[in-house]
């Protein structure tokens, strides 16, 4: 009897495991998810099928450590947020979260207009209605103008390149009709409707703003673009090359690298909202044609890849780097620099942000 009880109890724990490895209770991995300690990925609306004329609410969060930067459908956001879309169509929308050897990505459909469920047969198809319009409609104005987003992709550029500014619908109130007057400030811009789209080459750190003026008032929207400007390299005291062998007489090398915060003072000390994405730049500067390899460092220990530049002759060029930082209301302060591994080792200076998250 113990023998047969014994043997009755090993099968029943052999059971279990092959139920384990094979998936049952346990939602299916989906292709590309992040390794094993690496970040947690959600993509969620509260809708994924509308009329024309509706909108919905995307929410996505990226938790945990491992990974430098967020993209929503090509424009760099926060690691966890939340955004209104008002799509005219069926639509994708793709987050990209960036852990340093891979990109891993997650998708999310929204139907537009007639792939929602059928009307009931027992009900009239005129029944298969808008929310909203099984309600009596408001009188007078529906409210103040309402933004559906208003984005700049990229958000960081340098000195010469351009970017394009995107917004979509602003109408009267959450589901009002569109709105009249949208302008674009500053430039020569005028009147410029929505949604629209248009193509800037600011030459430093420019914030713009749409104003929009209807029926239940005027509202506006801003979207910040950062400008990189190449400043003069800063030598840094040399380092001692490998093996300690005094000055060094080999082939071209890195003789300055340094690291600094763009867009000027208000971005070295930020106080707003978090999370927030802060942006690191560095000048690389060698004195003759040659390949340099290089990685971003962080205060938290974090490591970013090992990247390359190539110099046909003694030049300068700049890297960059972003860092989307968070979390509940205090005060902190973080850094990035550049390790240059080859052809001879050197570290930039540490670029600081002060950062104050209000609640």
């Amino acid at each position: 009897m113990s023998y047969r009880f014994s043997l009755m109890v090993v099968l029943a724990l052999l059971g279990l495991v092959a139920a384990s490895c094979s998936g049952w209770g346990v939602a299916p991995q989906q292709p590309g998810g992040p390794p094993a300690g690496g970040p947690q990925i959600s993509l969620n609306a509260d809708k994924t099928s509308i009329q024309p004329g509706e909108c919905f609410n995307l929410e996505w969060r990226v938790e945990g450590e491992g990974f430098f930067g967020v993209v929503l459908n090509g424009q760099t956001v926060n690691a966890s947020g939340q955004k209104q879309f008002c799509p005219n169509e069926t639509a994708t929308y793709t987050l990209a979260v960036d852990i340093g050897s891979t990109v891993l990505n997650r998708e999310l459909v929204v139907a537009v207009g007639g792939t929602g469920q059928p009307p009931q047969q027992s009900q009239p198809p005129q029944q298969s209605q808008p929310p909203q319009q099984s309600q009596p409609p408001t009188p007078g104005c529906q409210g103040g103008p309402a933004f559906a987003n208003f984005e700049a992709n990229p958000g960081f550029i340098t000195t010469g390149q351009s970017t394009a500014l995107n917004w979509g619908p602003v109408t009267n109130g959450a589901t009002g009709p569109l709105v009249g007057s949208v302008v674009l400030s500053p430039g020569n811009f005028g009147e410029v409707g929505s949604p629209g789209s248009q193509q800037v080459s600011p030459t430093s750190t420019t914030t713009y703003t749409l104003t929009a003026t209807g029926c239940g008032g005027t509202a506006t929207k801003t979207v910040t673009v950062v400008v990189a400007i190449v400043g003069t390299p800063i030598p840094i005291p040399p380092q001692t090359p490998p093996g300690g062998g005094g000055g060094w007489s080999g082939p071209p090398k890195v003789t300055s690298v340094v690291a600094y915060i763009p867009g000027g003072q208000s971005f070295a000390n930020y106080t707003g909202t978090c999370p927030a994405t802060h942006y690191f730049v560095a000048d690389v500067t060698v004195d003759g044609p040659c390949t340099v390899t290089y990685k971003w460092e962080r205060s938290d220990g974090v490591s970013g890849p090992v990247q390359t530049l190539t110099f046909s002759a003694a030049s300068a060029q700049q890297v960059g780097d972003t860092w989307t930082l968070g979390g509940g209301p205090g005060t902190g302060t973080i850094w990035e620099r550049v390790s240059v591994l080859t052809p001879l080792p050197k570290v930039s200076n540490q670029a600081t942000v002060n950062i104050t998250c209000t609640p």
